[in-house]
């Protein structure tokens, strides 16, 4: 979506499932500064607690997701690997054979499809803690602590994950619409997928704006309208074909 993300001596390897992962610096320094706590008179250990619980449920599902579609990728016999950034995060693979349009589509629902899971674990974890009254046998930190975890794994997995639906190249949504368009009518159809992405997009950009009251520089305002202006940019190009 921004580019490649080079290795650097910096990040972080490991292995998940057979799967190579590498975590990129500013995966760290750009999710800090959205995670941190915000608003409030917290005691300085309690802000800290929050943003090292709020850093490990953006990593964590980010990392389901991109598993998600790294593990289709793998079924489908592509070697692959994983890297997490500041932007989000990617599952790298380079087909080395055609590729059927469903496998592709599949592969890239199936990042979304493992957000909603960990959700519904989520949702199951928090129904389980409230039935055996757990809360009420922690000190204040701690539940407060545990409530914004288990709200911020809610949001992110279920609220970004139906933004990342959205027929917006290259959100997953918008892949499967190009892929499928693409399928149907050649160049065509990327063009019109194309068309569909930068209408969307504008739309989704000037809702965020109206939602947030009007702060131009919110996250979501400045990502819909990058993408819009890259599907601009993407349309120039393929209708010269």
């Amino acid at each position: 979506m921004f580019g490649e993300f080079a290795p650097t001596p910096q990040d972080v390897h490991f292995r998940i499932l057979g799967i190579p992962c590498r975590v990129h610096p500013s995966f760290w320094l750009i999710g800090a500064l959205f995670a941190f706590p915000r608003g409030g008179d917290l005691p300085g250990n309690l802000v800290i607690g929050l943003l090292l619980c709020r850093m490990l449920c953006l990593f964590v599902s980010i990392l389901v997701h991109e598993l998600g579609h790294a593990l289709l990728i793998d079924r489908a016999g592509f070697p692959t690997a994983i890297v997490l950034h500041g932007c989000g995060g990617y599952a790298i693979y380079q087909p080395n054979r055609a590729i059927r349009p469903w496998v592709s589509i599949r592969i890239s629902l199936a990042g979304p499809a493992a957000g909603f899971l960990l959700y519904g674990i989520v949702c199951g974890i928090e129904y389980l803690l409230m039935r055996g009254h757990v809360y009420e046998r922690l000190p204040l930190g701690a539940v407060i602590t545990i409530d914004d975890s288990i709200g911020q794994l809610k949001y992110i997995n279920l609220y970004w994950g139906l933004v990342n639906l959205l027929p917006v190249y290259p959100l997953d949504g918008g892949q499967v619409t190009r892929t499928w368009m693409a399928a149907r009518r050649g160049i065509d159809g990327v063009r019109q997928s194309l068309v569909i992405s930068i209408i969307v997009a504008g739309a989704a950009a000037f809702w965020f704006y109206k939602e947030s009251g009007g702060q131009l520089l919110s996250f979501p305002v400045v990502l819909f309208g990058i993408l819009c202006y890259q599907n601009i940019q993407a349309y120039q190009e393929v209708r010269r074909y």
